[in-house]
């Protein structure tokens, strides 16, 4: 699974998977690992490949390429702030 926003203001890229050790868990005991990003470097390139392999899929994906190759705007305050917030919201929900 892989959630990515790439706007003029904002780059987030969250991955998630599954091990495959937990998928013969029960429900509350199902375990799972994440990795996210903010890097405006980053984000743009794993944008790009899901898009490629989605587009395999789904050809009308193939129109986002465009959009996908401009080059992004970021704001760097704004991208430190969301950083900021992405973790402090994940961190929380920890304790």
């Amino acid at each position: 699974m892989a959630v990515l926003c790439d706007s003029e203001r904002h780059t987030v890229r969250l991955a998630g998977w599954e091990p495959l050790s937990s998928t013969t868990a029960t429900a509350g005991e199902r375990i799972f690992e994440s990795i996210w990003s903010v890097d405006p470097d980053v984000v743009p390139d794993a944008a790009r490949i899901c898009a490629e392999m989605a587009a395999a899929h789904a050809p009308v994906i193939a129109a986002l390429r465009d959009r996908l190759d401009a080059a992004p705007a970021i704001v760097v305050r704004d991208q430190l702030r969301l950083a900021t917030a992405i973790t402090n919201r994940t961190l929380s929900a920890l304790a």
